[in-house]
């Protein structure tokens, strides 16, 4: 299943700043569930999910 507009999306993830310091995370919890498309995440990151499969793993800068 790819991500796609007004898909339901669950995510895992692990926030970071430049010094690789880890601000915030899901690791050991429930991931963060959303409807992509609908503005309730950073543009830069519902962006980059856009079209991406279930599974993947990713990395990547958002401004």
């Amino acid at each position: 299943m790819k991500v796609e507009e007004h898909a339901v999306v669950l995510i895992h993830y692990v926030l970071t700043n430049n010094d690789k310091e880890v601000l915030d995370s899901s690791e050991g919890q429930d991931p963060l569930a959303y409807l992509h498309g609908t503005g309730h995440l950073i543009p830069g990151l519902e962006a980059q999910l856009l079209g991406k499969l279930a599974g993947v793993t990713l990395h990547f800068a958002v401004d």
